[in-house]
């Protein structure tokens, strides 16, 4: 069971469809931005710590542009449910528009999920501190020792961080990503041993910080442009 020790602690409810909110071009959009929030969060997050307001002036010079912020909590990956509520509530209402995905911890594995199942639609990622391998650093482990193969005796959790990795690392892949974390996040060290691979299409930064909200807040403020612009 995906991430079960957290399940004992926080088991919110799903709904079908996923709660979302719009912000931006609400009608007709030709590209749609698509935040995903951590494993805890809500989709209150990201008014609360200003993703919104950051955001508010790049959607004024950029019409053709719809920000949405998803309730994608925890339950939904339980289930096993996130891609496909994505999907059908979401992506589904919005047939030509181009997609870019912004993912904070969890959500930043949400949000490789589903570039995963939509590489011809996905302009580019913005991960925020993903979620690439649980904190025991076990996976990475295995990655140093093996690399993202996957096993026939795998959990569901690895199997999907295997196909994760091996996306993340394919020399094929042709959909940006950038991730930003803090320099004292638990998780550093899975992003410290992605860089070392030179993934193509890949930058990775950091900033001073932690995992946590207000760290990603900064991170935000450098990458809204990045993901808010109209394609051309």
């Amino acid at each position: 069971m995906w991430l079960s020790g957290c399940a004992a602690i926080f088991q919110p409810k799903t709904t079908a469809p996923i709660t979302f909110n719009s912000y931006g071009n609400t009608k007709d959009p030709k590209h749609i931005c698509i935040l995903l929030p951590g494993i805890r969060d809500r989709i209150g997050v990201f008014e609360k710590y200003g993703f919104i307001d950051i955001a508010q002036p790049v959607l004024a010079q950029n019409p053709g542009t719809a920000l949405i912020t998803v309730d994608a909590h925890w339950g939904y990956y339980r289930q096993r449910s996130i891609v496909k509520r994505l999907t059908k509530d979401i992506i589904s209402q919005y047939p030509e528009a181009k997609i870019s995905f912004v993912g904070a911890s969890l959500g930043g594995f949400g949000s490789l999920l589903m570039a995963m199942e939509n590489p011809d639609r996905v302009e580019n990622i913005v991960l925020l501190a993903p979620f690439l391998g649980e904190d025991d650093y076990s996976y990475l482990q295995r990655l140093r020792n093996q690399g993202p193969i996957a096993l026939a005796e795998d959990e569901d959790l690895t199997l999907a961080l295997s196909r994760v990795w091996q996306f993340l690392l394919d020399p094929q892949r042709k959909i940006p990503i950038t991730i930003g974390y803090g320099t004292q996040d638990t998780f550093a060290p899975y992003y410290g041993f992605l860089m070392s691979q030179q993934a193509p299409l890949l930058h990775i930064q950091s900033t001073q910080g932690g995992h946590d909200w207000a760290t990603w807040r900064k991170l935000w403020s450098r990458y809204a442009r990045l993901t808010l612009v109209d394609p051309k």
